[in-house]
């Protein structure tokens, strides 16, 4: 089996897991899927919260967001843009990123030396902080 097959053979478990609701089985199964370097996108990621969030789930759902937000931190290997990319597609969906997911914005925007857009992000979390405050 090459290493592309177990890739798509963990992740379509992963699908499967969620849709069933077996969430706990899911998450353990992200975390080995993190831990071999497989990529996991946004949409699988939202599948996931949103099935923590009909079950319920909280322990499951604070694993899927710290796994999200580990997720940003491409940084290692020096995969800033696809870092912000997926920041983007995170933000699309229409949820409110935290401290530690600006950080790896910020992060991001070092490793590939733009400033522009580390100053765009900046005053893109200053209105999010603001908006937190009125709610």
């Amino acid at each position: 089996m090459t290493v592309e097959s177990r890739s798509t053979s963990k992740l379509d478990d992963f699908d499967q897991f969620t849709r069933e609701g077996r969430l706990k089985e899911a998450v353990e199964l992200l975390e080995l899927i993190e831990k071999e370097r497989i990529r996991v996108d946004l949409p699988r990621f939202m599948a996931l919260a949103n099935s923590c969030g009909e079950n319920e789930a909280l322990a499951e759902a604070k694993s899927v967001h710290k796994h999200l937000a580990k997720s940003m931190a491409h940084l290692e290997n020096g995969h800033g843009e696809e870092s912000l990319e997926l920041f983007a597609e995170f933000k699309l969906c229409g949820i409110r990123p935290d401290g530690q997911m600006f950080l790896g914005v910020f992060l991001a925007c070092g490793v590939i030396s733009d400033v522009v857009e580390g100053m765009l992000q900046c005053e893109s979390m200053m209105k999010w902080r603001r908006s937190c405050y009125r709610e």
